[in-house]
This record gives structure tokens, sequence and C-alpha cells, in this order.
């Protein structure tokens, strides 16, 4: 069956009911039925109206299939064991000769814009789905983390670009399990250290510390989520927005911390609570809203260190800029985008705020964003000695990636990118805090450079931590040989290009 996406918003709902009727069994329950027509519409209202969807039926998803033989058959009333698979792809695609044309593979790939399961119950009718941003009528500019997932279509390997997502069953999976299922699909198809996990893992992981029954399920506290992906080998965080902090702004360095996370391209899941009502939700945060550069005229310059005696303007934090956020609700489509102080805005039944977020760090990364932002200021205004009113970013990065940055610069000089790549040192991850004057962050420029070692705390010795640092004519770097740290006086000007992590749509 090949329709548009128009066609599944039509009022009439028929092409819905047909996607439907291709179930292998029908459904006895007619208002269990009613409500996948609305689950459904209600999903891709969002979406592009023009938008090809080619429908696959008797589809076995994985994750789907492991809930209905571990859940769903423990039950008298009978439920489906097929699911329905969309293909989704741009109104350019021409269907026509696919098995004769031996280009139809190229242009598959081309206009290939991700997959969504449909699966026979309700709620949590929305089943394991990739769909690129591209299919979406967004309202502005985003960058989110995005992961590419091999599958098939049409008999092609191929792959979809985007973030996992699924809707909750509410019984099975809640939004805390489906937050960790959303999780472990990203990092599990995108590095080899992790593997994507199915529900029934997450439920013997939540057996082993938990003192009452898991399923049906009621839901899970931070603690609980966090083990969970401890125990799949994540060094996890836990940061509360309520927790006393040791810096003058409490409010200001949990935004901080909240918004360095997403600048550095790592999903988390944060904890939405509804103070009114007592309410907790859980939702994957993976990405924020395009910001132009020109914008950090709004951010006010300060300081968050409070053992550092400076004038009152400060530096200007790129982490402090007002911005929306980009999150994967199991509530509502992919994507939704939402402000740190209400970040559930089409969810008019509760009133939301940020309460904590648990962030999945690489186990070998033991210098955390707080204590990064806070060695990164006092190297930068005591050590490098930069003026005030400079733009400093913080941000933390695999090192491959960033090497692999540095050298495809064309605006680093080659003096520098011999001695970053030919005769540095560095760990698996780095801090990285760019430096750059108004000017030239508005231009996507970095005058001066920070390096730290994540993988060293040096609590006690801050400057310690340092692989490399430039900024003026001054620059110190560790000595890998000798191991120590040296420095030296150039007068060779510093410029490089902004390090980005994250892929923007729209």
């Amino acid at each position: 069956m090949l329709l548009y996406v128009r066609d599944i918003l039509d009022d009439n709902n028929k092409v819905v009911e047909a996607i439907l009727n291709s179930f292998r069994e029908g459904f006895a329950d007619a208002g269990m039925r009613n409500e996948m027509v609305l689950n459904i519409k209600d999903y891709f209202a969002g979406f592009k109206e023009n938008l090809l969807v080619y429908v696959e039926t008797s589809y076995i998803d994985k994750v789907y299939r492991n809930l209905y033989s571990h859940f769903l058959t423990t039950k008298l009333k009978i439920y489906g064991m097929y699911c329905i698979r969309l293909l989704l792809f741009s109104d350019e695609m021409d269907f026509q000769g696919m098995y004769e044309d031996k280009d139809f593979c190229d242009k598959l790939k081309k206009n290939y814009l991700g997959f969504v399961v449909i699966r026979p119950i309700s709620p949590g009718t929305i089943g394991r789905s990739v769909v690129n941003p591209v299919a979406l009528r967004l309202e502005t500019e985003i960058q989110i983390s995005t992961v590419s997932i091999r599958t098939s279509a049409l008999g092609y390997k191929i792959h979809a670009l985007g973030f996992p997502h699924s809707s909750q069953d509410r019984q099975y999976m809640t939004c805390a399990e489906t937050s960790i299922w959303t999780i472990m699909e990203y990092y599990g198809c995108k590095y080899v250290d992790y593997i994507p996990i199915l529900p029934s893992i997450i439920h013997k992981c939540i057996e082993r510390n938990k003192y009452e029954r898991d399923v049906p399920s009621s839901g899970l506290d931070i603690t609980f989520i966090s083990s969970v992906l401890k125990a799949r080998g994540f060094g996890c965080m836990i940061y509360s927005n309520s927790q006393a902090s040791q810096y003058d702004r409490p409010d200001m360095s949990f935004y901080r911390i909240f918004s360095c996370y997403v600048e550095s391209g790592i999903p988390f899941i944060t904890s939405i609570m509804d103070e009114e009502n007592g309410f907790y939700h859980a939702v994957v945060c993976v990405g924020e809203e395009h910001k132009l550069r020109s914008e950090v005229d709004k951010i006010k310059a300060t300081y968050i260190s409070y053992d550092i005696e400076v004038d009152d303007s400060g530096y200007y934090h790129w982490g402090d800029l007002e911005r929306r956020f980009v999150f994967n609700d199991d509530n509502s489509s992919p994507y939704s985008i939402g402000s740190f102080n209400n970040p559930n805005p089409n969810d008019r039944s509760i009133f939301p705020i940020i309460d904590s977020i648990i962030v999945p760090l690489h186990k070998k990364i033991y210098m955390d964003a707080p204590r990064a932002l806070e060695i990164s200021e006092l190297i930068v205004a005591e050590i490098l000695e930069v003026p005030a009113e400079y733009v400093i970013r913080t941000i933390l990065v695999s090192t491959n990636s960033y090497l692999n940055h540095i050298s495809s610069d064309p605006v680093l000089k080659r003096a520098f990118k011999d001695l970053l790549i030919g005769v540095m040192r560095f760990p698996k991850f780095l801090w990285v805090t760019e430096i750059a004057s108004k000017e030239k962050f508005r231009k996507d420029r970095v005058e001066g450079l920070l390096l730290l070692d994540a993988t060293e705390t040096m609590k006690e010795n801050p400057d310690l931590s340092v692989n490399f640092a430039y900024f003026g004519n001054f620059l110190m770097y560790f000595d890998v040989e000798e191991q120590i740290i040296k420095e030296i006086n150039l007068t060779l000007q510093f410029e490089m290009t902004t390090y980005r992590n994250l892929q923007k749509f729209g």
C-alpha cells in the first residue's frame, strides 16, 4: 500500500482504518481500535503532508515481539503478534520499475526518511521508530544528536538517520523504561562499547534492586533509571535542580550544566516534575534549538567560580544563552521543542519543571561538567589571563572526533596542526573550552583554546589536568614523555573554526 501523510491525516479516517485492517489479527475491542486511529493521527500531525508512506504488513519488530512474549502472552485477552511498518520517503521518490532500475537503490537511500512501527495495542500504538527530522514541519531550526541505524526497505539494505523514539504502553514499558530503551538504542547503534537493549532485559536489571514487583510497572525513580544504565556500562551522573550548589547562582549552574551536556551532543534522560500534583515524567533530551551566534549579545557576563576576584564584567558563557531544547517524549511525536522552564508545552494537564537529569557518561570520563566548567573558568581567568568580556564555550568531545575536526579545519595553521596531531598525545575524551571575542565568535571563529583531560580530576592542582592551552602569545601543554606541563611564549596567531557536535535540521 502506497499513500501520503495527508491521507493519514484526512478527517474521514478511512486510510488509517485501511492500515489497521492489514493487521493479521482483528480487534475484538472496538474502543482500542478507535484509540489506535487517534494515536496514529496525533503522531503524524506534525509531519509534512506530501511525504510518501509505504505500508509494510506482517512486520516482525524485535522490541514488540519481546514485549509480546514476556508480557502480553501471559494475559487472557489475545493480542496480535505482528506489527505494521510505515516507510517514509520524500515526495521525489518514484517507485516505478523499482526492481528493473539499476539506480533504484541509490534513489531509495537518497529519499528515505525513516520508519514508524505500528503495534496492535493501545496505548503504545507507536513502536520502535527512527524518523529523520527532515520529515517534520519544524517550527524552527534544531540541532540534535543523530545515529544511523541499519535497517531494510523494500528488500534493500539501508540506513535510517535520526534519534530512536517509541511510545509507552503504560504497563510493561512506562516513560522510565522507554527512556532507558531509547538511550540504549541510540548508544548501542552508534558505539561499539554498548549494545541495544530489549524490554525484558530492562526488567531483569530492575528486579535485582527492587523489593516490589516490577510488572505491571508503576514507573521508576531516577536512582533506578541510573542503576539500569550503570549496569549496561555507563558511568552515570545525576544532577538535581533542587540540590544545594557549590556555586553562587544555583539556578544558573544547573542550567549551565544542562546546556553544556546538550551542546556536547550527549543525549540524557530528563526527569520532569509537576509541582502542583507531584507527578513525574521521564523524557530524553536530544538537542536544542539552533541559535545564531549573534545572539551572544543577549547573554549577561558572569562568573560562577566563587573564589576568583575579578571585575564585574566577567565572561560571556555561551551555555547561559536562553534557548529551547529538543525532547523525545513517549507521549508525543519525536523532536518536540520546549523551554527549560516549560519542557512539555504540548501537555496542558501538567505544569512541568525539570527536576533532575541522568547523564550517561562513558565510564572512563572522571571529570564531569560542573568540575570542567569550574576548572576551565579558573584557568581562563588566572593562567591564560583572558580579558573580561570574552566569550567562552565548554563542551565534552571524543578525542578522535576532535582531532578529525582539527586536521580538516581550513582556518587552523599548519604549525598548530603539527603540534596537536603529530606531537601531542591525548586521552580518550577531552573537555574543550573555546575562547573568542564577540566579533570572532559571531563568525564561528576561535581565538584561544583550552583542552582538559576528561579522564583526570586533579582536585588539588586543577592546572595539571591541562593538555593544551593557548591564548595570545602564551602556550601551555602537557609533555607525555617528560610527564610535565611546559610553558612557551610564541608570536604565532591562533585561529580555528568552532566545533559542532550536533547536526542541524530545518
